[in-house]
This record gives structure tokens, C-alpha cells and sequence, in this order.
């Protein structure tokens, strides 16, 4: 009898032994296999949408009735309004990490363009809510891939740049040697015009108003092309010649703000200015040199302009 219920203790001790080796066994094959995924891509480190990330544009938009409003574009691909007064986020949205980053982004009036992807896709977005408007893209293949200076001074990226006539119904970019005009309604191209001598100029930004749309160029850093074309024919109306032997380089030496082209002449140490919608063929030379005791005045011109 004795003899039986030691026989049986050992039976069972046998299959603990063999289940504990089955549960290791599996417990491993377990482990091996399996992937951990970190919070932020499951979006629980960012569950309460609290983030937008190091801002690579900013405007500030006045047109809400009830506080003004920042509008954001970030190195994160993100597209967001902020309240100015609390910091507050009105909405946010991010773009598609396989779409690259945001290129470029244009707020002026009521119109709020974004670029990503190199110019694949072309949004516009909702100011109020934050939804997208509509969809394109521009046509970055079909265009000539001659050599093309950054845009500056307008919102651009390294292909191109975009501006919006001041009634916000036509969106126009600045692609290569190209000026496309936009449906501000559907994105749609309606005009696409061929800019003149593009084998020796090199157009670099671009400024919009109520009915023009004003193309630069430059041809050897010697002389800028100021092109005028009508917004609603895209017809040239004008087209002038500036002498600038003084600039060095386009890209870093200027900028325009306002329908004002603004460049440093490091030679003289002094600014040189032109007003695109003017008639005026040369620039207006504004000298830096100041003395001592008004040097405290120059922040705030460094903070205006």
C-alpha cells in the first residue's frame, strides 16, 4: 500500500515537472517573439494633444472677433492655432510622418496654404476649425528643373514659394521658371504662365496684391528682372530692369517685406530698397551709419524692419 501511494506521489511530481518544462518552454518562445511598442507611437505620450512642437513659422491672425490667434507650422510637421493671450491650442493638426515635413506655410487674410512633401500635397486649411478645405498638388515633375535661387522674403521652400492676392481668391506659386495661379476655392491651376528669358534669369521671389502679382529675378547678380502680371488675365503688364552691382549674394543679402525689396550693400554699409508696386527703376540707399549717441535707436529698427 505504501509501496502504491509513493509510486503515485512520484507520478505526479513527474508531471509538475514536465508542465513547469512545457510553461518555460513556452513562456520563452513568448518572450522572443514578442515587439514592444514605445508610447509615442501609440499615442499615449501625447494622448491629450498638449504638443506642436519647435515652431518653424508664425503668424499672427487678427481676423477672429474674440482674441487674436498664433498660427503655427512646426519642424514636427504640425499645423496649429494658438490662443496669443493663454497659449491655449484652438486645434492642431499633423501632418503624415511618410509625407516629410512641412515645407512651407502661408497665412494671409482668410487663406491659410500649407506645402509638404515637396510640393505633393498642397492644402488649404480652415482657419476656424482647423479641417482641410481641399487637396492638391502642384505639378513640381511637369516643370523645368532649371537651376532655381530660395525664395525670400515670401513663403518658400527649396523649389519654390507662394503668395495671396489681398481678396483671397487666387493662390499663386512660384515653381522653377514658372508662375501657377490657384482657385483659392479648390486649389485648382487656372493659369500657368511661362516666365520670360529663364535660361539666364533666375526668379527668386514673388509678391501679390488686390490685382497684380509681381515676379523678381536676377540675371548674374548684376541686374533684377521686376516682372508685373495682371491677377486676372496673367497678362505682363510691366516689366522693368534694376541695376544692383552691389550684391553678393541674393540669398543671403535680401528679403521683401510689404511689396518692399529690401537688400544690404556690405561695400557701403548701408540698405538698398525698392518698392515692387512703384514705378521707381533704381533703389533707395539708406545708410547705417550711425552715431554714438543714437546708437540705442537701432534695436528698434532692427525690430521694425
Amino acid at each position: 500500500h505504501h509501496l502504491g501511494q509513493r509510486l503515485e506521489s512520484d507520478k505526479m511530481a513527474l508531471y509538475g515537472r514536465i508542465s513547469l518544462f512545457i510553461f518555460l518552454l513556452i513562456l520563452n518562445v513568448c518572450i522572443h517573439q514578442s515587439h514592444c511598442m514605445y508610447e509615442d507611437q501609440i499615442g499615449s505620450f501625447d494622448w491629450h494633444q498638449n504638443y506642436v512642437g519647435k515652431a518653424k513659422f508664425i503668424y499672427v491672425d487678427q481676423s477672429s472677433h474674440s482674441s487674436r490667434r498664433l498660427v503655427i507650422g512646426s519642424h514636427s510637421g504640425a499645423v496649429a492655432t494658438l490662443n496669443a493671450r493663454t497659449g491655449a491650442i484652438v486645434w492642431r493638426q499633423v501632418m503624415e510622418r511618410q509625407d516629410g515635413q512641412l515645407n512651407a506655410l502661408l497665412h494671409k487674410n482668410k487663406v491659410l496654404v500649407s506645402v509638404s512633401s515637396q510640393g505633393r500635397l498642397f492644402r488649404r486649411w480652415d482657419l476656424n476649425s482647423g479641417n482641410i478645405l481641399w487637396e492638391s498638388s502642384l505639378p513640381m515633375q511637369s516643370l523645368s528643373h532649371k537651376t532655381l535661387q530660395s525664395c525670400i522674403g515670401t513663403v518658400g521652400w527649396k523649389d519654390g514659394c507662394i503668395d495671396s492676392v489681398t481678396n483671397d481668391e487666387v493662390i499663386a506659386t512660384l515653381i522653377k521658371n514658372t508662375l501657377l495661379l490657384h482657385s483659392a476655392g479648390s486649389g485648382t491651376i487656372i493659369k500657368r504662365i511661362d516666365l520670360p528669358h529663364s535660361n539666364k534669369m533666375k526668379y527668386f521671389a514673388i509678391y501679390a496684391t488686390k490685382d497684380r502679382i509681381y515676379i523678381v529675378g536676377a540675371e548674374d547678380q548684376l541686374r533684377l528682372a521686376i516682372l508685373s502680371y495682371q491677377r486676372n488675365t496673367g497678362v505682363l503688364s510691366e516689366q522693368r530692369y534694376v541695376q544692383c552691382p552691389w550684391i553678393s549674394s541674393i540669398e543671403t543679402s535680401c528679403l521683401v517685406i510689404d511689396g518692399t525689396l529690401i537688400c544690404t550693400d556690405i561695400s557701403s554699409e548701408s540698405l538698398q530698397t525698392i518698392n515692387l508696386p512703384s514705378k521707381a527703376e533704381s533703389f533707395q540707399t539708406h545708410s547705417l551709419l550711425v552715431m554714438d549717441k543714437f546708437r540705442s535707436i537701432l534695436p528698434n529698427l532692427s525690430y521694425t524692419l
